[in-house]
């Protein structure tokens, strides 16, 4: 059971392209006051952001039509203050250096989602600027 710890209001984009996934992180980040926008693709997700400005991006990395590796650098590129926590099923070294080259914040096996509370509220406390800043078009 993912347990839920109270953390300052943030709007999250959940990019994963497994559905359980995504409602699974979006019914614990609702219980813990967060506003929370799908994505289902990297593509998607990069066009999500760009035009909604979340404060935070849950990333998958096998996603169809752009990678979530892909996709965070594209996000990165255009938005540097953007906060991204990688997940995926593939607990790996590899996988870990290949998020942390992308400029994700943190990594999450999807074993680990239970943390995902903690992970968000730490590194809200650390990166406390919140994207929604951001000129929006």
């Amino acid at each position: 059971m993912l347990r839920v710890q109270t953390i300052p209001h943030h709007t999250v984009l959940i990019a994963d392209d497994q559905e359980v996934i995504r409602s699974l992180v979006a019914r614990v980040l609702r219980q813990c006051g967060h506003q929370v926008i799908e994505s289902s693709d990297g593509l998607d997700a990069v066009e999500r952001f760009d035009s909604l400005r979340p404060d935070w991006v849950i990333m998958d990395i096998e996603m169809p039509r752009m990678d979530g590796l892909s996709a965070t650098c594209a996000i990165l590129r255009a938005h540097p203050a953007a906060r991204i926590v990688i997940i995926t099923q593939h607990d790996s070294k590899a996988f870990r250096e290949a998020a942390s080259e992308a400029g994700a914040l943190a990594f999450l096996a999807k074993d680990e989602l239970h943390r995902m509370p903690g992970v968000l509220a730490e590194f809200a406390r650390h990166f406390p600027n919140e994207t929604s800043h951001l000129a929006k078009p």
